[in-house]
């Protein structure tokens, strides 16, 4: 790589001009000693063929056809060894990449740094490239082990076809010094080759991923204390024992379908969170798993998932021939689920000799689309402090079951029917029903010139003692009469309404 020390570049009427700085540097810098100071320390750009980087008084310090070796030596550049922890460094400034795309041709060695921000240009909105890193080989695209305190802002990963990267490689060292503190913010991971993982995090911790997309043709994310892909750093030896691994949250992301989308995987950690995730995988598609190894010892502990939209069925465990993995304190709460599917949108079940034991789950407060249509069910191999309502966020329950195939015990369950509840065994549980005794709304009719009853069901435990019924259009004024029995409100007109679309609108409310 070319180093240029003494040579500036000034943008004029449309040209290009490079220059030795000597008298004309130093004239235009006493005069305004800020007239070329940069927010970035180093700023790295494509011009034609060639990548730049510019500090941050507009000086070119490297230049290739390369853009790992330009990336690659701005981030040496930041570096300032640390006094205070022998091996590790600082980034003292901070790396600013524009728009375009970049072709890495070998990872780029984030190891053993704190305090790194690399920070890209945000372009075209959701469906713009921006600062596009496209990672053209087999390995790592950037390698972020042991480092702490970083951010990692409007960057789009792209694994080109072709090529089975990792885009975004965090480990623990050797020496136990763990990924943690990072913020990966507005950033976009595009695997479109056969790529094993977009994020792999393996023994960090505190790690914020903000306002992200996700499309993979592997596992999208893989949050895990065991290094379950078996990878390894090619610049720094990485744990070989099983590792603590907690403290991620994953807020307002978006997964989507690329290609066979394997889910997010959560293998060996404690206190994960998602929180206003959209997930547009399809039906047929499990967003999450929890385990993954052979063997006694997995576990998953304090998983929250809340306030999110699937668009497929939400989490299962995989098929492995034997052991078990523990979820302890799970919390699914306030999301919404539009899954056409057959199979169990939660599937924690007992395939061969390996099981599941939930312990203390909260499955409250959620949302189905389409249930009277829909057969969404809810099965469990062993609960243990349950507390699951099964009335969906509406008025009145819909088609939710619950199975629990060996145990249960300890645990509340809330339904409306229970005819929808399956328990194989179990001691200390309660099944509570709740019986509606109000509820009102908006019906909407058509009038077709003949039909003179509209029946409102009304969703009640019994035959209303109170109930009103308010006309809203001009149609619905006619003459007519009201009565009720233990499913509906009758409207019966004197004289059958005149056709229409939607021209016969009522509010109503009921009580028992």
């Amino acid at each position: 790589m070319e180093r240029k020390e003494d040579i500036g570049r000034m943008h004029t009427a449309g040209l290009t001009i490079d220059f030795e700085y000597g008298e004309l540097w130093r004239g235009l810098h006493r005069s305004n000693p800020l007239s070329f100071k940069r927010p970035f320390s180093f700023t790295v750009y494509q011009d034609r063929d060639k990548y730049m980087a510019e500090d941050w008084r507009g000086r070119i310090r490297y230049e290739d056809d390369d853009a790992s070796e330009v990336i690659q030596s701005v981030v040496d550049a930041v570096r300032t060894p640390n006094p205070n922890k022998e091996g590790w460094d600082y980034a003292r400034g901070s790396i600013f990449i524009r728009a375009g795309d970049y072709e890495l041709s070998s990872p780029i060695n984030c190891t053993k740094l704190d305090h790194l921000h690399i920070q890209g240009e945000k372009l075209g909105g959701h469906g713009g490239f921006g600062t596009r890193l496209i990672v053209k080989h087999d390995g790592i695209g950037m390698d972020l082990t042991g480092s702490r305190w970083f951010i990692l802002r409007n960057l789009h990963f792209y694994g080109d076809s072709g090529y089975s990267p990792v885009l975004l490689f965090l480990a623990r060292t050797s020496a136990g010094e763990s990924v943690g503190g990072g913020i990966i913010d507005e950033c976009t991971f595009d695997n479109g080759g056969t790529g094993r993982c977009d994020f792999y995090d393996y023994g960090g911790e505190s790690i914020l991923i903000r306002k992200c997309n996700f499309f993979s043709t592997g596992y999208p994310i893989v949050i895990t204390g065991r290094n379950i892909l078996d990878l390894s750093s090619p610049f720094v030896d990485i744990a070989d024992p099983p590792q603590s691994m907690s403290n991620v949250r994953i807020v307002d992301c978006e997964f989507y379908k690329y290609g066979s989308l394997l889910p997010v995987l959560l293998e060996s950690c404690a206190r994960i969170t998602f929180e206003r995730c959209f997930f547009g995988t399809p039906s047929d598609t499990y967003s999450i798993r929890i385990g993954e190894k052979e063997g006694y010892g997995s576990y998953v502990r304090g998983l929250t998932i809340r306030d999110c939209v699937f668009e497929s069925r939400v989490m299962d465990a995989p098929d492995i021939p034997s052991g078990v993995i523990n979820l302890e304190d799970f919390i699914f709460e306030g999301n919404s689920i539009d899954c056409d599917t057959t199979e169990p949108f939660i599937k924690l079940i007992k395939v061969n000799t390996y099981y599941v034991d939930v312990d203390n789950a909260r499955i409250m407060n959620n949302r189905y689309a389409d249930a009277d249509t829909r057969a969404y069910e809810i099965r469990i191999y062993y609960l243990r402090r349950g507390f699951i309502d099964l009335y969906a966020g509406v008025h009145k329950n819909v088609n939710i079951k619950l199975t629990i195939d060996c145990y249960i015990r300890e645990s509340d369950i809330w339904c409306y029917d229970s005819t929808k509840l399956s328990i194989a065994n179990g001691s200390n549980y309660r099944v509570h029903g709740c019986a509606f005794t109000q509820n009102s709304g908006v019906a909407v009719f058509s009038g077709d010139g003949s039909t003179t009853e509209f029946k409102i069901e009304h969703g009640l435990v019994n035959t209303p003692s109170k109930y009103g019924v308010s006309p809203l259009t001009p149609d619905a004024h006619a003459d007519k009469t009201i009565s009720v029995d233990s499913t509906y409100i009758i409207i019966t007109f004197s004289t059958a309404p005149p056709s229409g679309t939607d021209n016969l609108k009522f509010g109503w409310w009921a009580e028992v």
